[in-house]
């Protein structure tokens, strides 16, 4: 197994023991506490313990309930919550904590966040969150993925239904806490994160940014990270390389629109020696400074030609780089992305590079239905 695919092997906690289990045919409820329940249908009577991308635990603590099958309802009492489901309409009637007795599950969610702020201008959409004023919210994991102990992603079977229903009430502090068991805990962000960043779109020279740098020390402005945006890369590639840099591959759609105009110097991982002409020296001068590194990166073109390290990715992908060709940028590949990082991260992180700043010009699409790039 590669050992860049080893971070999403999970053990066996996404299974509910079975005793914590109710199946009523084509449904599966998992009572994981006295105020979680996940109810699962599946057409076929499969249904899924496996790790997904949004759920990692499942086996939770041992909850006294009782159920019941009345007609077409199934029924179920906790110490904490009384749960309703309709069989036939396939949905919850009701979830009754304490004398109330909720039906709109929508109505007074706290919201939570959204998939990324690039390209929005003004209001945007934010999705649901787990904490709500009327005590009840939804985790659909409907639509989220598989993964597999080899790092495969897989879509979940059409037409299936797994969702999680937090009945807390006003608990927020123990709704949070077993929504991270249910998700996996969020590490703490590094202490330098909450400290000063510099970013600006701008073609800094090596010369200038150094000076940069310098103003700050010299009127004792504290600064934790150096942000380094996408021109320390090659941008200007037909200019550099010829009408052969531009991408082959045009995105379609409208959300492409943007990137096909912009392309094709968007996607770089070879710097531009014209404006940093002994990059060691000036990474070294940041870390020098006490400065944590980030550089930018757009990767939807892939791996082209004219990229320092083409030749070697082209071996491992089994490619003849005299005919160069565009190593396609493929979340779905998994020797692509052991190529990806071998060759073009690593590199550069065992330079200086510290974390990466992901930019957004890889689309909402990939070979898998379902799988998002970002």
């Amino acid at each position: 197994m590669s050992e860049y695919w080893n971070a999403f092997f999970y053990s066996d906690a996404g299974k509910t023991d079975a005793s914590h289990t109710v199946t009523v045919k084509t449904l599966r409820f998992s009572v994981l506490t006295p105020s979680l329940l996940r109810v699962e249908y599946s057409e076929n009577e499969t249904f899924c313990d496996e790790p997904t991308q949004s759920v990692v635990n499942r086996r939770f603590d041992a909850p006294a309930f009782t159920h019941s099958v009345e007609g077409y309802f199934v029924k179920i009492k906790t110490d904490a919550c009384r749960f309703c489901y309709d069989m036939k309409g396939n949905k919850m009637v009701y979830i009754q904590i304490g004398d109330e007795k909720l039906k709109d599950f929508e109505e007074g969610n706290l919201k939570g966040t959204c998939r990324t702020l690039d390209g929005t201008n003004g209001k945007t959409k934010i999705f649901d969150g787990v904490l709500s004023r009327n005590g009840v919210s939804i985790l659909d994991d409907s639509a989220s993925l598989i993964v597999c102990n080899d790092g495969e992603i897989l879509p979940r079977p059409k037409k299936a239904i797994d969702k999680y229903y937090f009945a807390y009430g006003h608990h927020y502090e123990e709704a949070i806490r077993d929504y991270f068991r249910l998700t996996g805990e969020a590490p703490l962000i590094p202490r330098f994160a909450l400290g000063n960043w510099w970013s600006r779109y701008k073609a800094y020279t090596q010369d200038e940014y150094i000076a940069l740098i310098d103003k700050f020390k010299e009127k004792e402005i504290p600064l934790s990270v150096a942000t380094i945006d996408m021109d320390w890369h090659w941008v200007n590639v037909v200019d550099k390389f010829g009408s052969e840099a531009r991408d082959r591959k045009k995105k379609k759609g409208v959300l492409e629109t943007f990137y096909n105009l912009m392309s094709p110097g968007w996607t770089g991982y070879s710097w531009n020696t014209d404006l940093f002409p002994d990059h060691g020296a000036f990474l070294n001068y940041l870390k020098d400074s006490g400065l944590k590194i980030t550089m930018n990166l757009h990767p939807a073109s892939g791996c082209k030609w004219y990229e320092d390290r083409y030749a070697d990715f082209c071996a491992f992908m089994g490619i003849d780089p005299a005919t160069k060709e565009q190593i396609s940028f493929d979340v779905t590949d998994k020797k692509f992305m052991e190529g990806y990082f071998r060759f073009l991260h690593h590199p550069l992180e065992e330079e200086g590079v510290d974390f990466w700043w992901i930019d957004w010009q890889q689309g909402s699409k990939s070979a898998t239905p379902g799988l998002d790039p970002l």
